[in-house]
């Protein structure tokens, strides 16, 4: 046997690795965009129950989230919050139209429809998003979908490069109130252990954006 002259019986039995069978119909599958919110929303409630109230510019909050699921009226099992949900949850508090850049390695589907959400909703004004050139690669429907998003708000910028940090930083429309969120997460579910620092000194933000963010923009 040569990579030429090989035979499918031989090596794998009864199954067949080929047919000129066709599927008999089209199939659709109906997926509402409120279940994926609402979801979200659950997330969005677990998180402001620890965390009811940001934390004054002189102390920070250390969160161990435990990425134990639970299952909800729907029947799905929500995964404990993640990264994604302080940006849904802060630029709330924060009143809307917030700046936010956003430094991550990876990201799943449901990230990559939020963030276009909150741009479209005005809850974000400006999206500043770095991730790893791996996205564009491994999850490319994922990545296509955010830029596609990211692109229709002009003032809003996606890049990618060797990016394996895990950082957020929010600031509100007043450039009053200022919250930076680091962490072991990415914009992806989580079903293990994380651990996120979130603080609102005025000076820490503008460290990681002068020295990291605007350096790599």
């Amino acid at each position: 046997m040569d990579d030429y002259n090989w035979q499918t019986d031989d090596m794998f039995g009864d199954v067949q690795l080929h047919t000129s069978e066709q599927l008999s119909s089209h199939i659709i599958h109906e997926r509402k965009p409120e279940k994926r919110r609402y979801l979200a929303g659950k997330r969005r409630q677990e998180l402001s129950e620890i965390m009811p109230n940001l934390p004054p510019p002189d102390v920070d909050y250390y969160i161990i989230a435990t990425g134990r699921g639970k299952k909800v009226e729907t029947g799905d099992i929500v995964q404990s919050f993640g990264f994604g949900a302080f940006v849904d949850y802060i630029t709330r508090k924060l009143g809307g139209a917030c700046i936010v850049y956003i430094s991550t390695w990876s990201m799943n589907r449901d990230h990559a429809l939020m963030l276009p959400d909150l741009l479209d909703s005005g809850l974000i004004a400006e999206l500043h998003l770095l991730c790893d050139p791996s996205l564009l690669t491994r999850k490319h429907a994922i990545a296509a979908t955010v830029m596609e998003g990211i692109a229709r708000h002009l003032t809003s910028r996606f890049k990618s490069f060797k990016n394996h940090a895990k950082i957020m930083c929010i600031k509100d429309a007043n450039e009053q109130n200022y919250c930076t969120i680091t962490g072991s997460a990415n914009l992806s579910g989580t079903p293990r252990a994380e651990n996120y620092t979130v603080s609102t000194d005025p000076e820490l933000y503008r460290f990681f954006i002068n020295q990291f963010f605007e350096v790599m923009f």
